[in-house]
């Protein structure tokens, strides 16, 4: 993974009728909505709460059990509150997929990962090549080995998988 300087807050807005229109409904979350958008290669989740989008998660399927998030966007207003590591984990109990995480990262991508980490029945890990590594949240919002070994910028793949 790579270190990047996203500062960009989201204002996300209203999910409207054209948005149902086009997506599926795939469950509730700690009373929001999931709605799961796609149009070809384009493939979102969608938080709502009263017809608004907290977040949006976009992510490609890298095979039959790997998706890959691509771009994690929470409203400024819900960020804080460490909800998406914990609709990653039940994204990937309903679903039966390991995540893998985007090749760069924010500060706030990088701190859900981390988060990701602390989560019971969660294991994040590093794969380069032949070498795996099991991740924990080093503080900070940063993911580091078990010995302390920092991963980012060094051509690490990260994935999360629930055990």
């Amino acid at each position: 993974m790579i270190r990047i300087d996203w500062t960009q807050q989201h204002k996300l807005v209203k999910f409207t009728k054209q948005d149902k229109d086009e997506s599926v409904f795939v469950g509730k979350f700690k009373g929001l909505d999931v709605w799961n958008y796609t149009n070809g290669k384009d493939k979102c989740f969608y938080l709502i709460k009263n017809n608004i989008v907290v977040s949006q998660i976009w992510y490609d399927i890298i095979s039959s059990n790997i998706w890959k998030i691509i771009v994690t966007q929470v409203d400024r207003k819900f960020q804080g509150f460490g909800f998406v590591p914990k609709f990653y984990k039940w994204l990937m109990k309903k679903h039966n997929v390991i995540l893998q995480a985007g090749i760069e990262q924010s500060a706030g991508g990088r701190n859900m990962w981390a988060q990701l980490a602390d989560v019971k029945g969660v294991s994040v890990y590093a794969v380069k090549g032949k070498q795996s590594f099991k991740l924990v949240n080093g503080g900070e919002g940063e993911l580091v080995t078990e010995d302390g070994d920092e991963i980012y910028n060094k051509g690490y793949k990260v994935y999360a998988k629930v055990i």
